[in-house]
């Protein structure tokens, strides 16, 4: 499953970003018949549906899946694997709202169902409804305590909220059940960034690069957390990391260009500053590229 990132307001006119979730192995189902190809379609069995639904589903290709599924339960309107897999089909594609039905109704049938608690609840968390997402991963993680994902995901309903003990104590247990656990450790930075506990933060950052040596989220956090302390060239040593794993990354650009500002290099602050309206207008983000411009504006003559 892709990644969702929140981006967060942070002073100075910068942002930072944060990994909230994660739903491994979302695909997995319980074992279902391989379709024939040899089969015409009018004989196709609900089962039969189900497993090229989730072949398409494998493969990227949602709309197919979704229509595959769909057909798997008008043929069965009992198959709960297909609204399971057609729930999450909806929740890769954005479409929280449809992910949330097929989930209810998941729910229903199987009330014991953690990973269906946990994407509902990620769903929700998506919507902003926080307290709600919150009530999700509570099951989730009473049925299944050592889901580590669970604790993420309620650390960051938590942190959104601005209960920022308790985001903290989700994100340290996640770490506890899996001390490889990026995007804890990525969300436990944000969080101490918040409390400006930047020390903290940067410590967080460097557990990430441990563990992967080209992530450009925790270059750019740990950048943001430099920048904070006054530390502007290690700030903008970082923005350049996490532009070189990432060259699309137009916040990495908009935050060196202020770092740039600061250090009293008002060229190099306006091409990054540039470059920072250019990534946000191809990437349709037109509030940031509009920030952009403004910032642009009040550095040129």
């Amino acid at each position: 499953m892709n990644l969702r990132r929140f981006l967060t307001a942070l002073g100075a006119g910068m942002v930072f970003s944060v990994y909230p979730f994660s739903t491994y192995g979302i695909f997995s189902a319980k074992p279902v018949s391989v379709v024939s190809n040899s089969k015409p379609a009018s004989v196709l069995t609900s089962q039969d549906l189900l497993q090229s639904g989730r072949e398409k589903a494998d493969r990227g290709d949602l709309e197919s899946a979704i229509s595959d599924f769909d057909r798997a339960i008008d043929l069965n309107p009992d198959n709960t694997d297909a609204f399971r897999l057609r729930g999450f089909s909806y929740f890769e594609q954005g479409d929280y709202v449809k992910a949330i039905a097929d989930f209810d109704r998941v729910l229903r049938v199987d009330p014991r169902d953690a990973q269906a608690y946990l994407v509902r609840g990620t769903s929700k968390l998506f919507s902003n409804k926080f307290e709600m997402a919150l009530a999700d991963f509570d099951q989730a993680i009473q049925l299944k305590p050592q889901l580590g994902e669970a604790f993420v995901n309620r650390g960051e309903a938590y942190r959104q909220l601005g209960q920022f003990d308790r985001a903290i104590a989700d994100f340290t247990a996640a770490i506890a059940i899996d001390p490889k656990d990026l995007e804890a450790y990525l969300n436990l930075g944000v969080t101490h960034i918040q409390l400006e506990d930047f020390k903290a933060a940067i410590s967080d950052f460097d557990h990430v690069l441990s563990l992967n040596a080209e992530d450009s989220e925790a270059f750019y956090n740990r950048g943001i957390a430099y920048f904070q302390l006054g530390e502007i060239a290690l700030a903008i040593a970082n923005f350049d990391q996490a532009i070189l794993f990432n060259p699309e990354y137009a916040q990495a650009y908009y935050s060196r260009g202020f770092a740039y500002q600061q250090a009293g290099d008002t060229k190099q602050a306006i091409a990054d500053l540039k470059k920072a309206a250019n990534l946000y207008q191809q990437q349709d983000k037109v509030a940031e590229a509009e920030q952009s411009i403004h910032s642009l504006r009040s550095l040129q003559p």
